[in-house]
Formats: structure tokens, sequence, C-alpha cells
């Protein structure tokens, strides 16, 4: 019977952002190539993705220690400088399986959330063999921004939240304005805890997570981002946590899935501002905002933002009143006199049968059907609405279904 015991500490502190990653992905170790580099190992991928959920499991439920065991076989106990291939592989291993609880899978509680909302990490290991046939068990410590009582009071404020915003039955479009405007009106950035955090004297983790920004009102943009993609997850709409540099400082944000395409956009920077500035915006619109590294390449960026005219607390998210004519003048307005009239319709005809020239801009407000195209169609749509003889709810639908 051999016995080896291993320690290896790794501790992945996330203060400031800097160190932060853009997605778990980006981090991960490949654990077909951790065993293709270690022979003497063989390990069924079975018995890893076991331990991965296991992993991914606790960490989700915010337990502070926890361990996985696996057993393998190994055809090469030979050490080099007290270091067994069994040890390279296990500590190779060990982060790896960690980093199954950051994949992005659609879990509001998994993904960008956990990993924005530990501190670090540390892990041991220990294995034995019986000829070639081999036991390990790797222990993990991991320091979390909150405590388990306080994901539980989060859990039911996101449900209080989601609940008062009634947006059952409304698109995605919509249900990412309320949330946006509900996280820009009632969150309050924590200017406190980065005076005290550049001054060194402590982090403030409440500040940097979902926790603060939903429960105690106030927070920085790591907790401003992860809030945002905690609620909208939950609503089934893709959203990302994205770190990188804001006017050269480390800070975080967010990309949104609207129809087939992301859209940037920062609550912290919006917070408390009226209109928006960084709401919906393609990369081209999306100024003073530098990611650490790309999103997969399967996201496909928007490549022209939707302009949001108003953002107060009746506007741009429902269907109905006021807040919808603020959302549709951008939509067929194209004399910009912030008025929905018969001229706009005149003028989008001359267009159609090529009297009038419109800039790229107008051209897209222009098509209200949202066929691609700007055609008689879309002024008759206009003038409708103009008289009276279709409804907001009506004639919103055209462009946002």
């Amino acid at each position: 019977m051999k016995k080896c015991l291993s320690i290896l500490l790794a501790i992945a502190m996330l203060s400031p952002l800097a160190t932060l990653p853009i997605s778990a992905s980006a981090a991960e170790v490949d654990v077909q190539s951790i065993s293709a580099s270690e022979e003497a190992v063989v390990i069924s991928d079975s018995e890893v993705a076991k331990a991965g959920d296991k992993v991914k499991d606790c960490v989700i439920k915010h337990e502070k220690s926890f361990t996985v065991e696996l057993s393998f076989k190994v055809y090469d106990f030979t050490s080099v400088d007290g270091v067994t291939p069994v040890d390279r592989y296990l500590s190779n291993l060990a982060p790896s399986l960690l980093n199954k609880a950051f994949e992005h899978d659609g879990n509001p509680i998994g993904g960008d959330y956990i990993t924005n909302q530990y501190n670090r990490y540390q892990f041991d290991f220990e294995w034995g063999s019986t000829g070639e046939n081999c036991t390990a068990k790797i222990n993990y410590n991991i320091s979390y921004f909150t405590t388990k009582k306080q994901e539980e009071e989060l859990d039911k404020k996101v449900d209080e939240i989601l609940d008062s915003l009634d947006l059952d039955g409304k698109s995605d479009y919509d249900k990412v304005c309320d949330i946006y405007r509900y996280l820009t009106s009632n969150v309050v950035f924590n200017n406190e805890a980065i005076e005290k955090e550049a001054k060194g004297d402590y982090i403030d983790r409440i500040s940097h997570s979902a926790y603060g920004a939903l429960c105690k009102g106030t927070a920085v943009c790591q907790g401003y981002s992860t809030a945002m993609y905690r609620l909208l997850l939950e609503e089934g709409i893709d959203c990302r946590v994205v770190t990188g540099k804001g006017l050269n400082e480390d800070h975080a944000w967010n990309v949104v899935k609207i129809g087939d395409v992301y859209y940037n956009a920062d609550a912290t920077w919006d917070s408390q501002r009226t209109p928006y500035e960084f709401f919906l915006c393609s990369d081209a619109d999306f100024k003073d905002h530098t990611p650490n590294v790309d999103l997969l390449p399967s996201y496909t960026h928007a490549k022209e933002s939707i302009k949001i005219e108003t953002n107060d607390k009746s506007s741009a998210g429902s269907s109905t009143g006021e807040d919808i004519q603020a959302i549709i003048r951008m939509f067929g307005d194209i004399d910009g006199d912030n008025k929905l009239t018969s001229a706009d319709s005149l003028n989008v005809l001359r267009a159609s049968v090529g009297l009038d020239e419109l800039d790229p801009i107008t051209k897209k407000l222009a098509d209200v059907n949202g066929d691609g195209s700007v055609d008689s169609s879309d002024a008759l749509e206009i003038l409708r609405f103009s008289v009276g003889l279709s409804s907001s709810a009506d004639f919103i639908g055209t462009y946002l279904k």
C-alpha cells in the first residue's frame, strides 16, 4: 500500500476587479488535456464529471468546506523532486473541477453570479494506492462575499422584486427595461467603499455583491452587474458579467441578449441618471469601456444601439400610457419633432419612392414594422397611429415582435 499526502494552496483573490474573469470559460483547464499530458494517470470521463458536479453543487450552495473523492488507475509512480504524476494530475484537476461551478449555463445562481461572489479558495489533496488502483480526496475551503443566511435573504428579495415588476407576458425588451430601471433607481453607488479600498483600509465585500445591491441598496460596479445578471437570468434572458476598464479604472458591466444579438449595459454609470447613456448600446456607442478579453465567438453583438429617450419610473418598460409614447417617438419620428404625425408618414413615403434619402439611423427608425425595408407599409402604420386608427400597443408591437 503506497500512500502520499500532497498539499496545494490555491488562493484566488477577487478584489479589486482586475482579476475577475470575463467568463468562467476563460479560466478553465481542459480536463482532457490534463489526462493526455499525464499518461501515467488514467481516469474515466464519468468519474471526472461526477466530481465536477459535486463541486458545482457545493459552491452554488455556498458550502465553505467540502471533499470530493475520485478513483483512477496509475501506471507510473516515479517521483521527480518529490512530486509524482498523481500529484501533478491532482494539482491541475482540483482548480479545473472548481471552474465547473463557474460555467455559464443559464443558472441564475451559478456561472458569472458565483464567479463574482467568492473571495478566495484553498484546496489540498491526499491519495493512496493498492497496486495500480488509486483513490484520492480533494478538500476545498472557500470564502464567499456573503453568508448562506444572506443568500437566503437575497433569494426572497429577488422574488419580491420580480413580483413587483409584474413581468409575466412582457417581451424580453420590456423585461430588460424594467429590471434595468429598478437597479438604476433603487441602488446607489457606494463611493465610501471605493474610497476606503483605494486607501487600502479594507474591502467591503457586501458592496461587491448582488446582496449589497438588492438588499442593502448600495453597491459598486461588481454588485450592480452581478445583480443584473441574477435578475435577468431569473427571467430567462441571457446576460453576462463583463470586466475590464471603464475610463481606465477597473470596472464591470453587462451584455444582454435581446432577439438574436447582445447589447452593452452599464447600470452603475446609469445609476440615478436621466436620461440613460449606457443602456442597450452597440460596441461602437459604448464609449470608455474596454473589456479584458472578448466574449465567446458565438456571441453576436448588436451593430446599432437601441435608443431610449427616457428612463423615468413610468417609461420604456411597460406597454401602456405615456411611456409608450416616449418609445414610439424614436420609431417613425422622422422629422425629430417628438411627435408622430402625418408629416412623418409623408417623409417615409417620399423616401420609399426615392424622392428623399434617409441617413442610416433615420432609415432604421423609419422601418417601423421591422421587415428590413422602408416602404409604403411603414408610412401607413405611422399614418394610422397618428390619426388614432391603431393603439399604442398595436403600434409598438410592429417593431418589438
